[in-house]
């Protein structure tokens, strides 16, 4: 049972925890467990499991696990020492604490650090703060205990002046400290619900390569497939193979046409003035050989139609995967829906235009936008292909339909789809079916993404096993956007970056404070952010955090000298122990960055300062950062950056004309980065 003696705070502090410490004692009120004892027994305490203080680690034990399992010790000794914490007045209550510490523990020696200097180490903030922002979303119950409210009692008990001067532990920076106690204190009033968790990276960016890969191969075939579909419709004979199938043909097309009010006078040929083929050599003259034998079940017209059902859904996944709008708002999507929008710095921008699906005084509702890329523009260039043909199956018809009054997503079946208020064509519910797409049936979970999970989402109890495939649900796709395009370019996401930089760059340039874009097509009449784009919100406030946490990391923790037009002004500042307020903590850094007077983002050469976008960047090899931009930060990584820049100049001369302009910039420019690596790093190239 557990010991009931009070303990002595203040003598803890001067002498330390004695490992003979008792913990329990058993009925007859022996010793059962000490301090030093990895684990701890409390089953006469209404009948609870033994609590394993080495149960978090499944690996070779470490200097540093060895380091997280005293410090576990502690805290929960000082937790049962410390009647504020009032886990003394219900026992039942310890499994919850121990989980939420076993997370923690795991959490730290995932990102390579202690809990005593948790709070110094970027990759544990970032990763903590998302996980406690995952736990005031929806949250699901850890053993009867809401995980928020135990991290809430436990961040409590941290940092009171009695225990933390004991533990010498804190979780958070002190600039994190007062924002995130705010945050969790919302766990008295707000309720529970189930969610599923963010899309682990791996499978993230599977399923952006499949989704990719798809509407190329279908894109290929787009000529072919529309002139399948007006031949089917025109020609009797065309794909009617021998037996019935022809008369049964000339019967459907008959009664479509009957049922869409086309005049069907036309007489139909018999099978005796007609010349059937073959499904092999009709396969061979659709010149869609390859499709129907790789994508459809059989040769045929209907299998080639569910097939193009599947490609409808996988459409619509990418409209959700690249733009972060609802489902809702995907339903309604017109069939002329993409527009561009002029940006400074890049040109023109594709955007993708819906409504809300709430009508206004019986007139479509208000236009919605949304910044997206190529690979969505694509997937409606083939759906408005599919639409065009589905409603060819409709009809009985080729003729062609008003696309003003259209719906992006044509239903496969057009007699039993509902017809939205928007149009008067029936229409595919898109938000039941596109996370059912066979293509993402089958993305099985592997250890990285269990580990991943623990590590962003650290406070839930995952169910999620090795083997097991992904639960997609549709509204995954919008969070996952926000975190991973707020977070591309960052070296934990490595996989993500090249596929998610052009769409994070303009979804920063449009969705931005005092982007014109968002001030005319997004902002409400007093600047506020409507419901309907709450993406932007949580859009800015990730970026905020990341820009800020990038910034302190790997400017003012800088472990070498820094250069650079603004480089040069902040090492200056360092050295003289006068950085200005914006610069002295996180928290004053993420105000400036939401005020405007302050800007951050990585390049490949370091960092740049310009609240702007740069109109220079990316535009060809040579970046304009390093010699003569007054917002560049080089420096503070040893010359990493900058010889990896170099080692990639070198290579790319190799494919250029040695006669060239752009061979002789680059090549000056390779000189002059050689000089500065040595003359400032001691590199020598």
């Amino acid at each position: 049972m557990l010991l009931r003696k009070s303990v002595d705070l203040k003598e803890i502090q001067r002498t330390g925890i004695d490992p003979s410490t008792v913990i329990t004692v058993d009925a007859d009120g022996l010793p059962w467990h000490r301090f030093e004892d990895d684990t701890w027994d409390f089953s006469y305490e209404q009948g609870l499991k033994p609590l394993n203080f080495a149960s978090w680690f499944d690996k070779q034990p470490d200097a540093l696990y060895y380091e997280i399992k005293l410090q576990l010790k502690k805290i929960f000794f000082t937790l049962i020492a410390t009647p504020e914490a009032r886990m003394r007045e219900n026992v039942k209550t310890f499994p919850n604490y121990f989980s939420v510490l076993r997370k923690l523990a795991r959490l730290a020696h995932r990102t390579g650090c202690s809990l005593a200097n948790a709070s110094e180490n970027s990759f544990f903030q970032a990763a903590l703060r998302q996980s406690v922002a995952n736990t005031l979303d929806d949250i699901d119950n850890i053993r009867g205990s809401s995980a928020r409210v135990v991290f809430y009692r436990i961040n409590y008990v941290l940092n009171r002046p009695d225990t933390r001067d004991i533990l010498g532990l804190s979780l958070f920076s002190p600039d994190d400290y007062d924002y995130l106690m705010t945050l969790l204190s919302k766990a008295y009033t707000r309720g529970d619900g189930k969610r599923t968790p963010l899309v682990p990276s791996r499978l993230y960016a599977r399923l952006i390569n499949t989704i990719t890969s798809e509407l190329d191969y279908v894109g290929s075939y787009l000529p072919q497939i529309n002139e399948f579909f007006a031949r089917y419709f025109t020609e009797m004979d065309y794909f009617a193979f021998k037996g019935d199938a022809f008369e049964s043909k000339k019967r459907r097309i008959r009664n479509k046409r009957i049922a869409s009010g086309i005049d069907c006078r036309e007489k139909f040929p018999s099978k005796g003035q007609v010349k059937l083929q073959s499904a092999e050599i009709a396969k061979e003259e659709s010149g869609l050989s390859d499709l129907f034998d790789t994508r459809c079940s059989n040769i045929s017209f209907f299998s080639l139609r569910s097939y193009l059902a599947e490609v409808q859904k996988i459409c619509g996944l990418a409209c959700l995967v690249f733009s972060g709008m609802r489902t809702h708002e995907l339903d309604v999507l017109p069939y002329d829906c993409i527009e561009r929008v002029h940006i400074k710095g890049f040109g023109d921008v594709t955007v993708l235009k819906t409504h809300t699906s709430k009508l206004n005084g019986g007139e479509y509702s208000k236009a919605m936008y949304w910044v997206t890329n190529d690979v969505a523009e694509k997937a409606v260039r083939i759906a408005q292909v599919l639409a065009d043909c589905f409603h060819m199956y409709m009809t009985g018809s080729s003729a062609l339909p008003d696309r003003s009054k259209m719906p992006l997503w044509f239903s496969s079946h057009p007699t039993t789809q509902k017809r939205f208020v928007h149009y008067d064509y029936p229409t595919t519910v898109m938000a039941g079916v596109v996370s059912s797409a066979k293509l993402i049936s089958n993305f099985e979970i592997e250890q990285e993404d269990v580990d991943e999970l623990e590590t962003f989402d650290a406070l839930r109890d995952w169910e999620y096993e090795v083997g097991q495939a992904w639960p997609f649900a549709n509204h995954q796709y919008r969070r996952a956007l926000v975190v991973y395009a707020s977070r591309s370019g960052m070296v934990s996401l490595p996989s993500l970056g090249s596929q998610l930089k052009h769409l994070s760059l303009m979804m920063t340039a449009l969705y931005s404070e005092n982007s014109s874009f968002a001030e005319n097509l997004i902002l409400n009449e007093d600047g506020s952010i409507p419901d309907e784009h709450a993406l932007v919100k949580d859009f800015r406030e990730q970026q905020v955090f990341n820009m800020a946490l990038a910034f302190h990391e790997n400017v003012i923790a800088a472990s070498t000298r820094l250069s650079g037009g603004a480089g040069k002004h902040i090492q200056k500042d360092k050295d003289e122990s006068n950085l200005p307020k914006v610069m002295k903590s996180r928290k004053e850094t993420e105000k400036g960055i939401r005020e405007g007077r302050i800007a951050y983002r990585d390049t490949v050469v370091g960092g740049c300062t310009r609240k702007e976008v740069c109109d220079s960047y990316g535009i060809d090899e040579v970046v304009p950062c390093v010699f003569g931009c007054p917002d560049s930060i080089i420096g503070g990584d040893g010359g990493k950056k900058l010889k990896a820049y170099a080692e990639d100049l070198e290579w790319g001369l190799e494919d250029l004309d040695r006669n060239s302009p752009a061979y002789r910039t680059t090549e000056s420019e390779l000189k002059k980065i050689k000089v500065k690596l040595l003359e400032e790093e001691g590199i020598e190239l």
